[in-house]
């Protein structure tokens, strides 16, 4: 009878350096976490982002309608939105008040076709994001990174403050100091909720 030893034995299984499956196992687990944790982390700094930009095309667009207001002693409200100066008007970016802030060839109220909003050109995606949506007629419209319009108060009844729009009911008593103010109904694409993104 032949006695195997180890020494006699054959070698079925490779020995020497390399990884058991457990490694293996474990190895991939942790890379999957991390890989997950980076993601989320991407997630968070581009909606920091977009909210950045939302932020600086809305104050872009706060100095462009003040700049109007410079040049042309009046806010640049369009015939469609002008009433009696009683309460504040809330305009959106689209082309009435656009097209007023470009040289457009619609827009009687800048007969000088003088240029007074600098903002980059919206993305080619489908819908158009974050910028200006230029029209053959040299005026546009405007949209935030979520593809929304902005919207704008403005102090037509020039006392020195804005109703604030998010106050009780979306009417309330709270006051807003500034002449103009704008905001972005944010990632959820409604208005008075809590993503929404304000200049005050």
């Amino acid at each position: 009878m032949k006695i195997l030893t180890r020494a006699t034995c054959p070698r079925t299984f490779r020995s020497g350096p390399g990884f058991t499956l457990l490694e293996l196992m474990i190895v991939i687990t942790v890379i999957s976490i991390l890989a997950s944790l980076g993601f989320v982390g991407a997630k968070r700094v581009l909606l920091a982002a977009k909210i950045h930009q939302a932020k600086a095309s809305m104050h872009s667009l706060i100095q462009g309608i003040s700049a109007y207001r410079t040049d042309y002693g009046r806010y640049p409200i369009p015939k469609s939105h002008q009433r009696s100066g009683k309460t504040d008007t809330v305009l959106v970016t689209n082309e009435d008040l656009i097209d007023i802030l470009l040289p457009s060839d619609e827009a009687p109220e800048n007969p000088r076709r003088e240029v007074f909003l600098t903002e980059r050109n919206a993305t080619e995606s489908d819908p158009p994001r974050s910028g200006v949506v230029f029209n053959n007629d040299g005026g546009g419209y405007l949209v935030d990174p979520w593809a929304n319009h902005y919207r704008v108060l403005i102090d037509t009844n020039f006392d020195n403050r804005l109703l604030d729009p998010f106050g009780e009911n979306g009417r309330g008593s709270k006051r807003i100091s500034a002449s103009v103010a704008a905001w972005s109904l944010g990632p959820d694409g409604e208005e008075g909720t809590s993503d929404d993104i304000r200049t005050w």
